[in-house]
């Protein structure tokens, strides 16, 4: 609905923690090829967000920006998203 501007609600998904272990590589690299080919439809507009927590790397080409923007990294705490332990 977001991405027809129908909604009210904040535009985005957050899709967390899919692990390559437990699908396909195949399946797994289509989340990011559809979120891709979502922006390309918007014609580089898109009016949402597709955020994605992995514990496996991305295909390559979502490895940089603007595809890749924060990378997070549990074993240090100043790698951490609120740069703590909770």
């Amino acid at each position: 609905m977001a991405i027809q501007g129908k909604s009210t609600h904040p535009k985005f998904l957050l899709h967390d923690g899919p692990r390559v272990a437990d699908i396909s590589p195949a399946i797994y690299h289509r989340y990011f090829e559809f979120a891709e080919d979502l922006e390309r439809r918007a014609k580089g507009r898109p009016n949402f967000q597709y955020i994605i927590t992995t514990t496996e790397p991305p295909p390559e080409r979502f490895k940089v920006e603007p595809y890749l923007r924060l990378k997070l990294d549990a074993s240090r705490p100043e790698d951490r998203f609120l740069k703590c332990n909770l």
